[in-house]
């Protein structure tokens, strides 16, 4: 991994890769949890959707027609703490294609007429579509219901987008994509001065400061929270819960092997060996800017709903006994360490990693820097970390038919 600077003071992280693709994205620090005035409520995902309006060069469909012309792959995301603007394309044409996506970075022309005929109504679609999914229902309502107001769905609210004008989308651009919140990887076969020539070619960076990142704190609300949806098959259970940031990354990676044991537990205990359902996992949510949360999620019908719970709990407290053996800590081990040296190896991968390592202020290889650790990781370190996944309170939730 190297870190480049753009003439106009962009960090430009390059990572050199052989391979005939090239992946180019740009991370802006913004996402759901930077709309702090309740009138911003969905304006981060909004806006994603209204960058590929058009240009002050090409309007929507030459966008779109331009990088398929260069035979690449481009989409956007948005996240709790960031918002994602990417273009895969053929090594060949990658300056093209970086060009298409710097145009659309820094020179939207903000429709009026796109965003009130086309994009709104597709924004709307979007959040229905979700909100009609059991399991992302329940996950936003769990985790609203836990973190209170200061917690902010990445889709937004219909009432909120219904509302907003173009004027609102522009000003929030405006204040959040500047400065210290653009980031810039580019991953490829390429070299250093071809990157940063390209770059200095096209890239605008406004150099005005962004809003100061308020710290977030939750008081955390652990009553159970259950809503009832109509003609559902199956009924899921989630239970949500805070857990302590490790301060190193032998303690993150010990944290991240527990679950990934749990997760197997659940499975084989709750699916293989009960029956009660299709499937059970564990997973840890890193992206609420200073929080860490476990989810523990399975579904299951009506019938076996209540036998299904008290199992869920039997096989938390029993994981530390039964679940969490050498052998167990010891395959998921190797099965990390694959997954590291895949991504090493695949182009999209790397651009991830590449921002996680930003984040946490890691300047060396991030991909050498987690085999190290995982190669010194001890078994002990992963024990304690299991133990704060399954100690202590957490918050229930389910979704049942009504």
């Amino acid at each position: 991994m190297r870190l480049l600077k753009s003439k106009s003071g962009l960090p430009v992280l390059f990572r050199p890769m052989n391979s005939g693709l090239v992946d180019i994205r740009y991370f802006i620090k913004c996402g759901a949890m930077d709309e702090a005035r309740p009138k911003d409520e969905g304006l981060c995902h909004a806006l994603e959707h209204m960058l590929y309006a058009g240009t002050e060069n090409r309007d929507w469909m030459e966008m779109n027609r331009a990088l398929e012309r260069l035979g690449s792959w481009f989409n956007a995301y948005t996240y709790h703490d960031r918002t994602i603007y990417q273009i895969t394309c053929l090594k060949r044409n990658w300056q093209a294609a970086y060009e298409v996506l710097a145009d659309m970075m820094y020179n939207p022309t903000f429709p009026e007429e796109r965003w009130e005929e086309v994009e709104k109504g597709a924004v709307i679609s979007e959040t229905q579509a979700a909100e009609d999914d059991p399991d992302v229902l329940l996950s936003e309502g769990i985790y609203r219901d836990g973190l209170g107001k200061r917690y902010h769905p990445i889709l937004g609210n219909i009432p909120n987008i219904r509302q907003a004008t173009m004027s609102d989308l522009k000003s929030f651009y405006d204040r959040y994509y500047c400065g210290d919140n653009m980031l810039l990887t580019v991953t490829g076969d390429l070299t250093e001065t071809q990157v940063i020539r390209a770059v200095n070619k096209h890239d605008r960076l406004r150099l005005q400061r962004p809003p100061k990142k308020e710290k977030l704190s939750f008081k955390f609300n652990y009553k159970p929270f259950a809503i009832k949806k109509q003609e559902l098959e199956q009924s899921t259970i989630q239970l949500l819960k805070p857990l302590t940031i490790p301060r190193t990354i032998q303690g993150q990676i010990g944290l991240e092997l527990a679950v990934s044991c749990l997760t197997q537990y659940l499975f084989e205990e709750l699916r293989e060996r009960r029956g009660l359902c299709y499937g059970a996992k564990a997973e840890l949510y890193w992206d609420i800017p200073g929080s860490l949360f476990l989810t523990i999620e399975t579904s299951t019908d009506e019938e076996r709903f209540d036998k299904t719970k008290k199992a869920l709990h039997k096989t938390l407290n029993s994981f530390m006994k039964n679940g969490l053996t050498t052998e167990r800590v010891r395959n998921n081990k190797m099965s990390e360490i694959y997954t590291t040296v895949n991504s090493r190896e695949r182009i999209g991968h790397s651009s991830d990693w590449l921002w996680d390592a930003w984040e946490e202020g890691i300047k060396k290889d991030p991909f050498e820097y987690q085999l190290k650790a995982l190669e010194a990781l001890r078994h002990s370190t992963v024990r304690r970390a299991a133990a704060q996944v399954v100690d202590g309170r957490a918050k229930f939730g389910k979704i049942t038919e009504k």
